[in-house]
């Protein structure tokens, strides 16, 4: 009797460091990616941005991964940028229509994601190169990134 209580008491303290290290992790992960007023995005962030995209509206700023995210509408269609720390525009990209996807990129995500819907699409320049962010509805809930030619370069679950 004494060795079941042993074991269960292991089992339960085991437990309680997993569950602590899942919390870690859900907390470091919230702070990667976090929203931020106007005022938390650095000055020479705010005057590369504005500089880059003039006449935008509904501007909303987000912290992933140590780069600023800017969200926002510029001639009736949403966009995103993303910035260095020091102010560098380092993507840009825009919302389109699940049918503007080429080809290959539609018939990957068919492929891979046969259980999910596209919930929304964003033409993305990076590195001199076009990609597509597609945002899947499901539990959780997913985003790919393919290039031009319907290769998954990212997978990860989005940010609730």
């Amino acid at each position: 009797m004494k060795k079941l209580l042993l074991i269960a008491a292991l089992g339960l303290f085991s437990l309680t460091g997993v569950y602590a290290q899942e919390n870690a992790q859900q907390k470091e992960r919230k702070e990667a990616h976090k929203d931020l007023k106007d005022t938390d995005v650095p000055q020479a962030i705010r005057e590369a941005f504005d500089k880059q995209f003039s006449n935008t509206t509904m501007v909303s700023w987000k912290m992933k991964d140590g780069k600023y995210v800017a969200m926002f509408t510029q001639d009736t269609k949403k966009q995103i940028a993303e910035f260095n720390q020091s102010g560098e525009l380092l993507a840009k990209g825009e919302k389109i229509e699940k049918d503007a996807l080429p080809a290959p990129v539609t018939d990957a995500v068919k492929t891979a994601y046969s259980g999910s819907n596209i919930e929304e699409v964003y033409r993305i320049e990076k590195d001199g190169q076009t990609q597509f962010k597609v945002k899947l509805d499901g539990n959780p809930k997913k985003i790919a990134i393919y290039d031009t030619q319907g290769k998954l370069l990212k997978e990860k679950t989005a940010q609730q």
